[in-house]
């Protein structure tokens, strides 16, 4: 928390196996003011052959959490775990 007001907070969240789509709700350690935060998302990528992961999306924004969506190129474009910082005013 810097003496702004603004915090940065993040992790990693596990999918619980390797999928071509992943999805979850990210909860924030600590609430923000309002949803005009900023949300930097990635898949850590496993498969080993294939490219990227396709689509990205987000729905669902509060000041407590948001739902994230990965959808991969083709079938074997997998991803287990994705990383996530967020920004904004407490």
């Amino acid at each position: 928390i810097y003496s702004n007001g603004e915090i940065e907070q993040g992790g990693m969240a596990d999918g619980g196996s390797n999928q071509q789509s992943l999805s979850g709700t990210i909860n924030f350690l600590k609430e923000f003011k309002d949803t005009s935060y900023i949300l930097v998302f990635s898949p850590l990528k496993d498969s080993t052959s294939g490219g990227v992961v396709g689509q990205v999306g987000s729905r669902n924004k509060t000041t407590t959490s948001i739902f994230v969506q990965f959808y991969g190129n083709s079938g074997s474009d997998t991803a287990r775990y994705f990383m996530w910082e967020a920004k904004g005013k407490i």
